[in-house]
C-alpha cells in the first residue's frame, strides 16, 4: 500500500515518521484509536509532528496497526502535504520493530532523511539534515 497526496518543491530531504506499532504501553487509550491520533492540546500528535516540518518536505510513514485510520486522517487533515504511506506487514511480535519498518521504507528513503517516531514530539527546531547527527533527550522515569 502506498498512498501519496500532492505537494510541491523538493528540499533535498524527507521525514520518516514511524507509525506502524500498536502502542501497547498506552493500551487502554489505543484499543480503538491509533496512538498518533491521540490529542495534545486538542490536536492529534501526528499533526503536531507533520506541521513541525516545512510543507515541501515529503513525509514517508510506515503504517500497520489501524493503518486505515491514519490513511483517512492524513487525507483529510493534510491534503496539501506529500505523504507516502508504506504498509508494514509485521507490526507486532517477533521480527517487528522500528528497524523492520525502516526496511519496508528503504525504497523511499534513498536520500538524507530525518527519523521521528509517532510518539515523539520535539519542541526545538529540527535542523535540516545537511550532515549526520543524532538527537536524544532525557525523559523522566515512569
Amino acid at each position: 500500500m502506498e498512498s501519496e497526496s500532492s505537494g510541491a518543491g523538493n528540499p533535498g530531504y524527507k521525514v520518516c515518521i514511524l507509525a506502524a506499532g500498536k502502542g501497547t504501553r498506552m493500551e487502554n487509550l489505543t484499543k480503538d484509536l491509533h496512538k498518533g491520533l491521540l490529542p495534545i492540546n486538542n490536536k492529534p500528535i501526528l499533526s503536531h509532528i507533520i506541521e513541525s516540518f516545512p510543507k515541501e518536505v515529503e513525509i514517508v510513514m510506515p503504517v500497520g496497526y489501524k493503518k486505515e485510520l491514519i490513511r483517512q486522517y492524513v487525507s483529510v487533515a493534510h491534503p496539501d502535504r506529500k505523504i507516502t504511506l508504506v504498509e508494514v506487514d509485521n507490526f507486532e511480535g517477533a521480527g517487528s520493530g522500528p528497524g523492520y519498518s525502516m526496511l519496508k521504507c528503504q525504497h523511499h528513503l534513498q536520500c538524507p532523511f530525518i527519523l521521528d517516531s509517532i510518539d515523539t514530539l520535539v519542541v526545538e527546531n529540527i535542523p535540516k539534515p545537511d550532515h549526520d547527527w543524532f538527537g536524544i533527550a532525557e525523559i523522566a522515569p515512569n
